[in-house]
């Protein structure tokens, strides 16, 4: 066996080396196919070409073999049985697979990425009828060419079972299909005894299939109202899972909802619309209920043993780490979709700025609660080991699929949680299967797990089946399926209290309900009080208990509940958080004296539980535990805050406003933020800065708008923030000159001109104050702070006029008098007559920015004449045509012109064909390339001389773009169409054809295209520059900056032909070794010798010794060639952009 494993490794090498150059070609060519058809966006594209690249030839005839945990073995099953991307997938009573298929992935199924067009209407959507609406639109004016595309793709609900006993899977039935506009993906799948449930954006769905025929006869739609953004692919409505309480438990990404419920609620996430969040609901469809919320995309979620629920919550692209999330009843994890959109200084919003994405610190934001730990790249499907099937060491431990695209990052986590405080501790974090590329992991009901995998680039899909043979051994593991083929409610109750004690955590969950649900009132309340009995059976007859409701939990306590008090201190907290949740009332003493249990787990149920009962009498006893716990344990805060909201004794509440305590008014103030209570305001006087920074969030956040105009005249007061402040200055500040914008009057509009007067401010704050006065009259209708959409109304330019009248003349002796002067301008409000900005246009002692917004500022002026009269006589003239700053000579042909287009076009050829500066001479260009679309002739003909002078070779690149682009815009057929092909080059020609990118980009607008269409940051980190780079940025490539990025070639050719150079240490290879065995990973180093260091993903890279190495396959990026998507001046924005980092 092994010796025909190594010959098909050895032929694999050799048609490797033989065919690497085919294979570098058509998987260059097929990206910026892929591309350009819109099948796969860049976002999810990086990483995956090399992958694609030097992985083909191995994987299929060599074979990719996942590493494993000791004693695992794997099987592949199902390889052809697959047809769409598997999303999610269980397993039945019956052993069948049943596989949530994706088919309408970028098509149909779309992301914000792919469609900039649209993204102003997404993010103004608050119902999936708006989506709908936005949809059409895009295909009635043709941006969408296809009439079809939301429909001309399937998804699909597919079960998989070995039809003739053979113990292979070889048959496929399509369960259900929808390829309906509003639909996808289908991305969760939860089967229980004849039901299955589906989730599939906007819908959640029961399905039967009555006949047995593999195909669904019966489809109820139990809620509908999620998705009501496109954002990003994948962030969908998914995660079904039982929990204890027997309810369904599901999620939905920053899609976000709208869900009306029978029972006439309608449910939407506060800040706005586009939010992951966590529901629950019985399975008949009542109750349902947000459960947690700010979430970016829990794409699965399990509980432990002790019915804790934690999910895998995915990164937001900006530096920031995917994380492991407690999810607790009312939690909060501070994302939301209009972040995502956020680039430049502020990438990210608040979300980077202010730190909501990291583990618990001392100045987090008060209104999130921490993920629990920083685990994987891309989490996806989640699931919780059962009891059977694998080793010791798993017992009450998690698996999660991380799914990174590329296999040497990709695999399946395995993890504990245990309490650590009123929270939980990641523990045992190791690697469970790795180099695979799996979505999402189940167990069968043969103590097996099941995973599927998808290589994406590949195109490739099929299921495996992971198995520990020692383990299967147990005979309790044989006995799973016989227990579970025959339906809970066919049994005894006496077998059913048996199956409390049976090691397979599903099996129990079932029996509980079924007990449940036969009101075994008495046997249940035996089980909950039995010393004798091990922890967790007894936990479940509690959970049963308080599924039954007043007279279960009541069955345990009407003797009283002393029995408890010297039990284990998990049985305390899970019989206080029973009384939460069955609405036993007369048991609130009890839960308030547990408020001073010594353990914080207990204090934290019987808060949440008195919150549930809405007990009135405890709102003492709850600020008690805030002062007392003085924000040391954040879940107890939360726990606190959450159950003084339920109390709705906000009066009562607010007299602990001016408490001494600062854990007591902090908790005063969060519980008011839920609220909504204008008397928030208060706080902005608190003496505690960093309550004051807490107010300004809810205030301005939420928002809460009775108490803006109290955050707005807070500018009055405020003390300088320092530069680097980003988490509190920084975000008190950004909300009070947000504040003043909302209030739309001239007050807000004065204070905001006294505050970008104000130099003790950091320059970025007050340049956010002036260009809020910039748009004041009529602002944009995406919030300056969070990004949302929250249009206002426009008000009279004459009110800003006004303002500037009044204060323009500080504005112009501050720093920003150029963008202020031009700003003034724009409402016809300069403090400056035409002799004074003559004055500064000649003063050659002035500032340069102000001297070029003068000129501007007298251009918009201009009405005919000559410029030496508009200016002031020749000399002056002069001054400024030939003025040492390029900028003030470009504005000066701009005043030219307008004066004077004849004169004007004549100096302007001046400029183009000199040797001066390049900015200049671009400027030049581009004017001349209008001049000549408007019919002016001398423009034409200098245009045709710089292509000629173009195709020679003797234009500097650093003109030559504008140069190509005004040539494209001219009438001549043939100069257009020449122009057109220079500027899309056809991939074997990817660098010398481009090499109008190599010099004369804008970094600053590069630094956009690195955080924005270019997708940059997710493997790369920017290292401090002078366009702004921040350091934040993934590791997946290097680290930007140094000397090596001084090169333009170099720059290009990364970005175009990443395969040419790679970084030291960032290539990815294939080790094949002598026994056989193959590796594959992230080549760290290579010794003289020949040994060589791998990163397989391991806390410490691999070393293997020369000796045991057959051959290392060659070394390739991971990195797309994204270059060959962008628009020519982002590509050169972006090499510009790169080019100056340190």
């Amino acid at each position: 066996m092994a010796e025909r494993r190594r010959a098909r490794v050895v032929r694999a090498v050799v048609l490797v080396l033989l065919l690497a150059p085919a294979i570098v070609w058509l998987g260059v060519t097929a990206v910026a196919k892929l591309t350009v058809a819109k099948e796969v966006p860049w976002s999810t594209l990086a990483g995956l070409v090399g992958s694609a690249l030097f992985r083909p030839v191995l994987c299929v005839v060599g074979g990719c073999e996942p590493e494993l945990a000791e004693g695992l073995v794997i099987e592949r099953l199902g390889e052809t049985l697959l047809e769409g991307t598997p999303v999610a997938l269980d397993v039945d009573e019956r052993g069948r697979v049943l596989v949530a298929e994706a088919g309408r992935m970028n098509h149909g199924t779309e992301d914000d990425r792919d469609h900039p067009d649209w993204l102003l209407d997404d993010l103004a959507a608050r119902s999936v009828e708006d989506r709908l609406a936005y949809q059409a639109r895009a295909i009635a004016d043709g941006r969408i060419p296809d009439a079809d595309h939301f429909t001309s793709h399937a998804d699909r609900l597919v079960v998989l079972d070995d039809a003739d006993g053979d113990g292979r899977v070889d048959r496929r039935r399509e369960l259900a299909r929808w390829n309906d506009a509003a639909r996808g993906l289908v991305a969760g799948v939860e089967a229980r005894e004849g039901e299955i449930f589906v989730t599939a954006i906007p819908d959640v769905l029961r399905l039967r299939d009555l006949d047995d025929d593999g195909v669904a006869e019966e489809m109820t739609t139990l809620h509908t109202g999620f998705g009501v953004k496109t954002s990003l692919i994948g962030h969908d409505l998914h995660g079904l899972v039982q929990g204890p309480d027997g309810r369904l438990y599901f999620s939905v990404g920053d899609r976000g909802y709208r869900v009306a419920t029978p029972e006439g609620h309608v449910l939407e996430p506060s800040l706005g619309p586009g939010r992951g969040a966590v529901f629950r609901m019985w399975p008949d469809g009542s109750g349902l209920e947000v459960f947690a919320t700010g979430l970016r995309n829990p794409q699965e979620l399990a509980f432990d043993d002790y019915g804790n629920l934690v999910t895998g919550d995915n990164n937001g692209d900006g530096g920031d780490a995917a994380r492991i999330v407690y999810v607790v009843e009312g939690g909060e994890s501070g994302w939301a979709m209009p972040y995502q959109t956020l680039a430049g200084d502020y990438v990210r919003g608040p979300w980077m700025a202010e730190r909501l994405w990291d583990l618990q610190h001392e100045t987090q934001p008060a209104w999130v609660l921490p993920p629990i730990a920083h685990v994987g790249n891309g989490p996806a499907g989640l699931v919780h080991a059962p009891g059977l099937g694998l080793p010791a060491r798993y017992a009450d431990h998690f698996l999660l699929c991380d799914y990174a695209y590329t296999y040497g990052r990709s695999g399946i986590w395995s993890f504990a949680v245990e309490p650590e405080g009123a929270g939980l501790r990641v523990v045992d974090l190791h690697r469970f299967a790795w180099s695979m590329l799996a979505t999402d992991v189940d167990f069968g009901w043969d103590g097996r797990l099941v995973a599927s995998l998808f290589d994406q680039f590949g195109g490739s899909q099929e299921l495996a089946r992971i198995s520990h043979p020692d383990s299967l051994d147990d005979p309790r593991v044989a006995s799973l399926a016989t227990i579970v083929a025959e339906p809970m409610g066919e049994k005894s109750s006496e077998r059913l209290f048996e199956l409390l004690h049976f090691p397979d955590q599903r099996i129990r969950l079932r029996a509980q309900s079924e007990l449940a649900e036969r009101g075994e009132t008495a046997g249940l309340a035996r089980l909950a009080r039995d010393r004798e009995a091990s922890l967790v059976p007894r936990l479940h007859a509690l959970w049963g208990l308080a599924r039954i409701g007043d007279a279960g939990i009541g069955a345990i306590t009407r003797e009283g509940i002393d029995w408890a008090l010297a039990e284990d201190a998990e049985l305390r907290a899970q019989l206080a958080r029973a009384i939460g949740e069955s609405g036993v009332a007369s048991l609130a003493p009890a839960l308030r004296d547990w408020l001073g249990d010594a353990s914080p787990r207990v204090r934290f149920f019987a808060a949440q539980s008195l919150g549930a009962l809405a007990d009135r009498e405890s709102l003492e006893p709850l600020v008690a535990l805030l002062r007392e716990n003085a924000d040391r344990d954040v879940f107890l805060r939360h726990a606190v805050v959450f159950a003084l909201y339920r109390l709705g004794l906000p009066d009562a509440l607010f007299v602990h406003a001016d408490d001494p305590s600062r854990a007591v008014r902090l908790g005063v103030l969060l519980v008011l933020r839920r609220e909504g209570d204008a008397r928030i305001a208060r706080f902005l006087e608190d003496p505690d800065p960093l309550l004051v920074v807490e107010a300004a969030r809810a205030i301005y956040d939420a928002p809460i708008d009775g108490a803006m105009p109290a955050l707005a005249r807070l500018a009055e007061g405020l003390g300088a923030a320092h530069e680097d402040d980003l988490q509190t200055a920084h975000a008190l500040h950004r909300r009070v000159i947000g504040a003043n914008v909302r209030l739309r009057d001239a007050r807000g509009a004065e204070r905001l001109a006294r505050y970008a007067a104000d130099a003790r401010q950091p320059e970025t704050l007050r340049r956010l104050a002036l260009e809020a006065l910039a748009d004041f009259a009529s602002p944009p209708p995406r919030d300056l702070t969070m990004g949302f959409y929250r249009p206002l109304p426009p008000v009279e330019p004459t009110l800003v006029a006004g303002v500037f009248e009044a204060r323009g003349r500080a504005l112009l002796d501050s720093s920003l008098s150029a963008r202020a002067l031009e700003i003034m301008g724009g409402y016809g409000a300069s403090p400056l007559d035409e002799r004074e900005l003559v004055a500064r246009i000649v003063d050659v002692d002035a500032d340069p920015a102000t001297r070029l917004a003068a000129a501007r500022a007298l251009t918009a002026k201009a009405s005919g004449g000559s410029l030496e009269d508009a200016v002031g006589g020749e000399r002056a003239a002069g001054t400024i045509l030939d003025a040492s700053v390029p900028a003030l000579r470009i504005a000066a042909r701009d005043l030219l012109f307008a004066l004077d287009p004849e004169r004007g076009v004549t100096v302007l050829i001046e400029a183009a064909e000199g040797a001066g500066d390049e900015r200049e001479r671009q400027h030049a260009w581009t004017r001349l390339g209008a001049a000549g679309t408007s019919g002016d002739e001398a423009a034409r003909a200098a245009i045709g001389r710089g292509f000629v002078a173009w195709e020679a070779g003797g234009l500097a690149p650093g003109v030559a773009l504008e140069l190509l682009e005004a040539a494209r815009a001219q009438p001549d057929p043939a100069l257009a169409a020449r122009a057109t092909a220079a500027l899309a080059p056809p991939v074997a020609r990817a660098i010398e054809g481009r090499a109008w990118a190599l010099a004369g980009g804008d970094p600053a607008a590069g630094r956009l295209v690195f955080d924005t269409i270019g997708d940059c940051r997710r493997c790369h980190a920017a290292a401090t520059g002078e366009a702004g780079g921040s350091g934040h940025g993934g590791g997946v490539g290097p680290a930007l900056g140094g000397e090596r990025v001084r090169d333009a070639r170099f720059v290009l050719e990364s970005i175009v032909d990443p395969q040419a150079r790679i970084a030291p240490g960032f290539g990815n290879v294939e080790v094949l070794r002598r026994d056989g065995g193959r590796l594959a990973g992230r080549l760290v180093s290579r010794g003289e010798d020949g040994a060589i260091e791998l990163d397989t993903g391991a806390a410490r890279p691999l070393a293997i010794p020369a000796e045991a190495i057959d051959r290392v396959g060659e070394v390739q990026s991971a990195m797309p060639p994204i270059g060959l998507a962008l628009e020519p001046r982002a590509l050169r924005d972006l090499v510009a952009y790169v080019r100056s980092l340190e």
